[in-house]
C-alpha cells in the first residue's frame, strides 16, 4: 500500500479533530484573568459623542446628493429674460481619479451643460425681447456667444475627452 494514501486520512482527522477541540473550548465561559478583564476594563467607556466633523463637512457638497446640490444651485441663480440661470459650477478640486460611478467631473460636466442651456435660452428670450446682452455677462461669467465648449476653456484637454466619453456611455452610445 502507497503510504502517502494512509497519511492523508489520518491529517485531515487531526486538522478535523483539533478543529473541533478549539471550537468546544469557545463555549466553556471565561475564567480568570479575561473575566477580570471584561467585568472592570481598562479604559472607561466615552459618555461623550465623538467631536470630529462628520464626513460631509471634511469632504465638502461635492458628495451631496442630487437634491441638496440642486437647492445650493437654486439658492445662487438668478432670472435674466424670464429664464432662471444657475450660477456657472466651479470646476471640481476634489477628485479621486478612481473612476468612480459618480465622478465629481461628471457632476461638473452636467452642471456646466445645464448652465450653458440657461444662458442659451436666455440669449434667445433677450434676442426675442430686444435686451442687451450685457445682462447674461455678469459676474465675470462671460457674456460672448458661447458654442459647444463654452464654459471648458479652462478645463485640461484629457479631462474634456473624459467627460466627452462618460457623456457618450451614458447615452449609450458607441465610443
Amino acid at each position: 500500500m502507497n503510504p502517502l494514501k494512509r497519511k492523508i486520512p489520518m491529517l485531515i482527522a487531526r486538522q478535523a479533530s483539533a478543529s473541533a477541540r478549539i471550537q468546544s473550548k469557545q463555549f466553556h465561559p471565561l475564567h480568570g484573568y479575561y473575566k477580570l478583564l471584561l467585568e472592570n476594563p481598562i479604559t472607561p467607556a466615552n459618555p461623550l459623542p465623538p467631536t470630529s466633523p462628520k464626513a460631509r463637512v471634511i469632504f465638502g457638497t461635492r458628495l451631496a446628493g442630487p437634491t441638496e446640490r440642486h437647492e445650493a444651485r437654486r439658492k445662487g441663480g438668478r432670472v435674466v429674460a424670464g429664464v432662471w440661470i444657475p450660477p456657472k459650477p466651479v470646476e471640481p478640486d476634489d477628485c479621486c481619479m478612481s473612476g468612480c460611478v459618480n465622478c465629481t467631473w461628471e457632476m461638473f460636466r452636467e452642471d456646466l451643460e445645464e448652465w450653458r442651456d440657461a444662458k442659451g435660452k436666455a440669449r434667445a428670450a433677450l434676442a426675442k425681447s430686444g435686451g442687451g446682452e450685457e445682462e447674461i455677462g455678469k459676474d465675470g461669467e462671460g457674456g460672448s456667444e458661447g458654442g459647444l465648449w463654452e464654459g471648458f476653456e479652462d478645463i485640461p484637454v484629457g479631462i474634456k475627452a473624459f467627460m466627452e466619453m462618460e457623456k457618450k456611455l451614458k447615452e449609450g452610445k458607441r465610443v
